[in-house]
């Protein structure tokens, strides 16, 4: 509908534009690829059960504040060391075989401040001796980890392995680097495969200065 938005249309799976104020991010339903989900997160006692340490606390389960399923894990964090601990040992078995080694894990984190949480690091394997571990500072649509829920992607092609982590792995572990008082959530731990396509995208801008800047049209001897 704008000549600076994207193109508008549809060849089998749903597209939008959703707004998070003034930033426009795009939305697309696309069938196909391959995921696996670790742990729903509809309790925290629902698959094994889910411990908090570090700064947190008063670990619970939401049926009211959710992404998906019947409900979220809900703890409070009570800022002195600067981060949060949950640890799962003993959920239900998962395979990442097909994932290791250019799959993505996300969680839908709820962050309850303005302030970003700065880091967030997973480890899933064995045991606490024997994991892979992945960390990321964005959510996966490149904003900061800011309020509200939003869904953090984690890059397994990163992951730094420590010892010998291997087979059907039943161990999770959650750091959240959060400095501000109140309650968060977690929900829907799961892995998938990228799924490649090409995206159509108009643009008026197709003049670039020598600074390094688009523009509509040329306007000095040195654009191109």
């Amino acid at each position: 509908t704008s000549e600076r938005e994207l193109v508008h249309y549809r060849q089998g799976n749903l597209m939008a534009i959703k707004f998070d104020k003034e930033k426009s991010l795009f939305i697309i339903n696309l069938e196909g690829g391959s995921n696996s989900i670790i742990d729903p997160m509809d309790s925290y006692d629902g698959n094994g059960l889910w411990a908090v340490s570090g700064d947190g606390s008063a670990i619970g389960t939401d049926e009211q504040y959710f992404t998906q399923g019947t409900g979220s894990i809900r703890f409070t964090v009570t800022p002195s060391l600067g981060y949060a601990i949950l640890e799962n040992t003993t959920i239900s078995d998962f395979d990442l075989t097909d994932f290791l080694n250019n799959g993505f894990a996300f969680l839908d984190v709820f962050n309850p401040s303005s302030t970003d949480i700065s880091q967030i690091d997973i480890r899933v394997g064995n045991d606490a001796s024997n994991y892979y571990q992945i960390s990321s500072t964005t959510r996966y649509n490149g904003a900061g980890i800011g309020i509200s829920f939003g869904q953090v992607g984690f890059d397994l092609s990163t992951k730094v392995t420590v010892g010998s982590p291997t087979g059907t792995f039943n161990y999770v572990w959650i750091k959240l680097y959060a400095s501000v008082a109140g309650t968060y959530r977690i929900d829907n731990l799961m892995v998938a495969n990228p799924y490649y396509f090409k995206l159509p995208y108009y643009s008026i801008y197709n003049v670039k200065t020598d600074a390094g800047a688009y523009i509509e049209r040329p306007t000095v001897n040195s654009d191109y």
